[in-house]
């Protein structure tokens, strides 16, 4: 029986806690998280599905900063096989690179951190080059439509758990033709391709897995595809924060009549605020 292999939102709620808990290090580590810091948090949450209890609970421990990252790091991995705990720390991997971006300004002290993240997780310097051959293959070929016609049971296989776009470019089967997927002799040679690099543990952050699965639209391009995939994620965002916001607000009214002291929530409804405005007033950014 094959092992069952879940995506990022199947995975249990400590895992989730524990990614973002490094998230959220990253985000305080130079200074209190910031309104487009937040916003980019909201956007992973979106790609993560996160419940609404599971929002609440993170909102908690949004301040929070983890001393003893190697712990937090490890559990990260707890009770995950192998393709599970890959998907994970190439995932967070490449959130990190988003949240330090996404204020404009990239702290000293954000890239000590992401180095040392970057050792405990066992990310090396050749996965970081697929990450930057990943981002200019989706530059170099978001308006070319991609054909799959007779692997589509292959790339789905592959991309369900998370293969990246750059895989195919370090593929032999693809050294030709690294944009196209066809019918050819080379089938069997391509499949074993795609399955060692499953093996390798890259991810495509769904965005080429919900591509691929437009069976009926073999022709939209990839720049179609994702700029449909990350509007989803944006309103989604939205959403998630419109609903916290409203929560927060009515227990701060219920803590005021009560005369009870919760500075720190009138801290962070404030903060949500002006991430969500942030949300309203920006275009959607990339997975």
């Amino acid at each position: 029986m094959k092992e069952k292999v879940r995506e990022l939102r199947e995975l249990p709620q400590e895992i989730k806690h524990n990614y973002f808990n490094v998230l959220f290090t990253m985000a305080n580590i130079d200074e209190k998280i910031n309104p487009l810091e937040l916003a980019e948090l909201y956007r992973f949450m979106a790609k993560m599905q996160l419940e609404k209890e599971e929002r609440k609970v993170l909102l908690k421990q949004l301040y929070k900063s983890e001393n003893n990252l190697e712990n937090l790091c490890k559990n990260l991995y707890r009770g995950l096989n192998e393709q599970e705990k890959n998907i994970v720390r190439f995932s967070l991997i490449r959130d990190l690179m988003l949240l330090m971006k996404s204020d404009y300004y990239e702290a000293q002290e954000e890239t000590d951190l992401f180095n040392q993240i970057k050792v405990l997780l066992n990310i090396t310097e050749e996965h970081m080059v697929w990450f930057n051959e990943e981002k200019a293959l989706y530059q170099d070929t978001s308006n070319k439509p991609l054909s799959y016609e007779g692997i589509e049971e292959t790339v789905l296989m592959a991309t369900a758990i998370g293969v990246p776009l750059t895989t195919f470019l370090f593929s032999d089967s693809f050294k030709k033709n690294p944009f196209l997927l066809k019918k050819s002799s080379h089938k069997r040679r391509l499949r074993t391709d795609l399955l060692r690099s499953i093996a390798i543990g890259g991810v495509s952050y769904h965005s080429l897995k919900w591509w691929l699965r437009r069976r009926k639209k073999k022709s939209m391009s990839l720049q179609q595809c994702m700029i449909e995939e990350v509007e989803k994620l944006q309103e989604r965002a939205k959403r998630y924060m419109a609903l916290d916001l409203q929560h927060l607000q009515q227990s701060l009214q219920w803590a005021e009549e009560n005369f009870i002291d919760m500075e720190l929530q009138r801290e962070t409804i404030i903060l949500l605020k002006k991430s969500l405005a942030v949300l309203h007033n920006t275009k959607p950014q990339e997975l």
